[in-house]
């Protein structure tokens, strides 16, 4: 019976246990060219997989959050101008998620 009731002492701490916060994992663009993103709110030492995607181009890199759940990359041959529609994703080992898209509409004018 002891045994029992160990047991569903350990569930029930288990069952407490919260998934990370992802809403508190920001992403932002610190310089447009090259492309240069800082991500904040990951996972003390957190791998953190970044997706960049631009017309048909892609790049996906691994960086590490520091000590502090930050971390800075820049991707070369990306640029950030106001012609340029690009999505970022950043996916942390531990949960946490963070992107963003900006996409630019050409002006048309009526015929």
């Amino acid at each position: 019976m002891a045994a029992v009731a160990a047991l569903l002492a350990v569930l029930a701490l288990g069952a407490g246990a919260a998934a990370p916060d992802s809403s508190r994992a920001t992403l932002k663009v610190v310089v447009k060219d090259p492309l240069t993103l800082r991500g904040q709110g990951f996972g003390r030492l957190e791998a953190v997989r970044i997706d960049v995607r631009s017309g048909t181009a892609h790049v996906r890199r691994t960086v590490h959050a520091d000590r502090a759940g930050t971390f800075t990359a820049a991707f070369p041959g990306f640029k950030l101008d106001g012609r340029t529609d690009l999505s970022v994703t950043a996916v942390g080992a531990q949960g946490h998620r963070a992107s963003f898209s900006v996409h630019h509409v050409d002006s048309v004018s009526p015929s």
